[in-house]
């Protein structure tokens, strides 16, 4: 039988759910009453006299039994004793003992003929698990199961991480399904790949994160993408009967630099791509803002040549919300929130609601916290509505005053330390941050530190600005901002303030911060001119004893150097880099150091007494590097090396041990990424069959009618990729590489073409889980249009 609380749904969306049940139940047809004006019915079923069945549904899924007696007994039995029903149903989410039923009878005879008419928690489950239909139709309520929440959280490493149970079912209980959802979800199902994009605050996580766990629930593994492009490679399984759903939240926005960078490209991201559509059990998740996105693709010709752009993304625009769902999302945040009811009743008074749902700028995310009461100790409830309007009207000035005006300066400090931090950080290091900010504080600009002023600061800021979490696979404590505009305020209060940058670098501790603020490779971060910069980098240089890494590398100094290049090239000082230089272990280069390594090279050719040192280990250090690259942008950054340092490529190839090596590395690259890039090409077929034909007669049809025309463009494909290899393959007499010095088995592709092109028709019509359609239920017997149905969601 199915177990539900119902504790994810409203008091309107149990109403549905149970008018539903009971029509299914009963074979008659319930009308549903606006709540408030019911006068004692919130269903009726009338025939030719009216109020023949009336009932009275109560969810009371956070309360208890003697509050449920007391309204019943106080409130609903003087308006039953009014309409004189034939028969009285109750219904109710609360668990109910047998002695308690009884209770309800005995209150409300004799208008309850018996038990039978009293519906309670594990009743109602037991007419889910009799109308299956209905069940399925009510997304939310998928998620008030206890099983369900433990399957969810059991089979996603991140959500046990980041969410308790309580925390889950409260992101699922405020979520409202939209056309979004469904529309976004089939795209994911045929694309293997969905990416989600649109404006800050419209929605774009909370749609991925619901989506997910759909997908979690019903048998995958959910993995996520913490920061940059090349983690991915690791995460997917080899056995490719393993169901496994990727997310990766912002994919752009660590990536922007490296893809803008003309010298860079995007394949470990295209690469990745294909090992998931190559994967009939393996699906990706991917959210960017609209604007990051449009910068991508002017540089990133490779999104839209695989139709990634065109196919697989959905936007979320604003003004595709309903009045309705915007309505929905509002109640849900007052409903499930912690506002009071004095704050409530003037949002609830005179319609006002339809002032914030109406409003240009209304935003998922500023509902969020205008219904968070702890964002409202200065706000009186009169001037609460307001509040809210004049923040709609500026939306960014939404987190100025309290800022400014509502916290002290510690608490401020470390809410810039933790931005420093990307928005979240374990508790032991965001201690430290704070810390060596309150310590520069102090010695600088006369701070006179508070005893436990860490402890303190972070208990002031809970709820309002922090969260807390607990990681149990690293046990340790993680704190983040309860909301990520906090992090856009941030860096648009600070960008106007030069002095307040000084200050921000001058309590620095970790290279990670000095990176996350100043490095445009973030798509949001602080920039400065020269003579800003020299007081910036004479701060971190005088901090430079003090400055270590976040995560433990063994490659301070390599790390160091190169984001004094990266931010201050043209500033930091030739003896400064010579110094840091020296202490590098040319011969511990890795796959973690690689791209460091090639950064800094690129950047200090121009020094003679540098240039000497790396021209006496050339050798060593190029097939170093070579054995370490596995993709194209950093294959053709080692070529252009040799321009840079006036080496010759030719010679260096031309060593026959050299090129041993570095012919037998690109050989086994190229065939994988040529062999992948062949069979991604199978969609641009069509192979459509005047007959039907089995999966070996269609394979068959496909060799005997297209095999030929398939083998000349593998040909063609291989030619043409080539060429866009020509800087790393190419010498001046010709290619040391080419075509025939490749492992492609060309029957195989045919053979792999055909197979696949039969998968992705399969694909692009069949659901990878168990197919369940959603939705609310629709107002059964009442033709309410938007305005009455809001106006009905704000009855009270």
């Amino acid at each position: 039988m199915s177990n539900y609380n119902f504790k994810t749904l409203n008091d309107k969306e149990f109403e549905n759910l149970t008018r539903d049940l009971l029509s299914a139940e009963m074979e008659i047809e319930f009308q549903s009453f606006k709540s408030g004006r019911d006068k004692g019915i919130d269903l009726r079923y009338s025939t030719t006299r009216d109020n023949k069945i009336v009932v009275q549904i109560k969810h009371y899924a956070n309360s208890t039994f003697a509050q449920l007696k007391h309204t019943l007994s106080n409130t609903e039995l003087p308006k039953i004793k009014k309409l004189k029903p034939e028969r009285y149903i109750v219904a109710t989410s609360l668990e109910l003992s047998p002695q308690e039923t009884e209770e309800i009878k005995e209150i409300l005879s004799p208008f309850v003929l018996s038990l039978n008419d009293i519906y309670w928690n594990q009743r109602i489950n037991a007419l889910l698990s009799k109308f299956q239909d209905i069940e399925r139709n009510h997304f939310k309520l998928w998620f008030s199961s206890s099983s369900i929440l433990t399957n969810i959280l059991n089979n996603s490493s991140y959500l046990k991480s980041a969410y308790l149970e309580t925390e889950l079912e409260n992101k699922i209980s405020h979520y409202v399904k939209t056309d979004f959802h469904d529309k976004a979800t089939e795209i994911l199902k045929t694309q293997k790949v969905l990416l989600i994009t649109g404006a800050p605050g419209v929605g774009k996580t909370t749609l991925a994160q619901m989506i997910i766990l759909d997908f979690i629930n019903n048998g995958y593994e959910h993995l996520v993408i913490e920061d940059k492009i090349n983690e991915a490679e690791n995460l997917l399984s080899p056995d490719e009967n393993k169901k496994q759903i990727i997310y990766f939240d912002d994919f752009l926005g660590s990536n922007i630099y490296e893809i803008l960078n003309p010298r860079n490209n995007e394949n470990s991201l295209i690469r990745f791509i294909s090992r998931v559509r190559a994967n009939p059990n393996k699906l990706l998740v991917l959210t960017t803002r609209t604007t990051i996105l449009n910068q991508a693709l002017s540089a990133y010709e490779k999104l839209r040549y695989r139709k990634l752009h065109e196919e697989s993304k959905f936007e979320i625009y604003l003004d595709e919300y309903s009045r309705y769902h915007k309505a929905e999302i509002l109640y849900n945040h007052i409903y499930f929130g912690n506002l009071n009811d004095e704050y409530r009743s003037f949002i609830f008074k005179d319609e006002n609601y339809f002032k914030i749902i109406k409003h240009d700028n209304y935003n998922p995310r500023l509902i969020e916290y205008f219904t968070n009461e702890i964002h409202l100790n200065e706000i009186t409830p009169e001037n609460y509505l307001n509040f809210i309007l004049e923040n709609l009207d500026n939306p960014d000035e939404i987190w100025r005053n309290s800022y400014e005006n509502q916290i002290d300066s510690e608490d401020r400090f470390l809410l810039n330390s933790l931005f420093t931090l990307r928005g979240e950080a374990t508790l032991n290091s965001l201690e430290q941050a704070f810390n060596v900010r309150i310590e520069n504080e102090a010695e600088n600009f006369g701070h006179v530190v508070k005893n436990d002023s860490f402890n303190k600061s972070i208990k002031n800021l809970e709820g309002s600005y922090l969260k807390t979490s607990y990681d149990g696979k690293n046990e340790t404590v993680i704190i983040s901002f309860v909301n990520p505009s906090i992090s856009d305020f941030l860096i648009n209060y600070l960008k106007q303030s030069n002095f307040e940058k000084l200050r921000l670098i001058k309590g620095m501790v970790f290279i990670e911060q000095i990176v996350n603020v100043f490095d445009p490779s973030f798509k949001d971060y602080l920039n400065f001119n020269k003579t800003e910069g020299k007081k910036y980098y004479k701060a971190i240089l005088d901090n430079e004893n003090k400055i270590k890494e976040l995560t433990s590398t063994k490659r301070f100094e390599l790390e160091f150097l190169k984001t004094l290049l990266s931010l201050f090239y043209g500033i930091v000082e030739e003896k400064v880099i010579i110094r840091l230089f020296k202490k590098l272990d040319l011969e511990n280069i890795n796959g973690t150091s690689i791209d460091s390594f090639i950064y800094v090279l690129e950047r200090i050719s121009h020094i003679y007494e540098l240039k000497e040192i790396i021209i006496a280990n050339w050798n060593t250090l190029i097939l170093d590097l070579y054995y370490w690259a596995d993709d194209e942008s950093r294959y053709n950054s080692i070529v252009s090396l040799f321009e840079d340092y006036s080496q010759s490529y030719d010679e260096f190839i031309n060593d026959s041990d050299n090129n041993q090596t570095v012919s037998e590395l690109l050989i086994n690259y190229l065939t994988e990424i040529i062999d992948q890039t062949i069979i991604d090409s199978v969609t641009d077929y069509d192979f459509e069959p005047k007959t039907e034909y089995t999966q070996v007669g269609w394979q068959e049809y496909i060799e005997e009618t297209h095999g030929f025309e398939l083998r000349d463009d593998i040909d063609g494909i291989i030619e043409d990729e080539l060429i866009k290899y020509q800087d790393m393959i190419f010498l001046s007499d010709g290619p040391f590489i080419t075509s025939s010095d490749l492992n492609i088995d060309t029957s195989d592709l045919v053979s792999r073409m055909e197979e696949g092109y039969l998968e992705y028709q399969i694909s692009s019509a069949e659901n990878y889980y168990d197919e369940r359609p959603r939705g609310n239920s629709s107002y059964s017997s009442n033709s309410y249009n938007e305005t009455d149905r809001i106006n009905d969601l704000f009855s009270e």
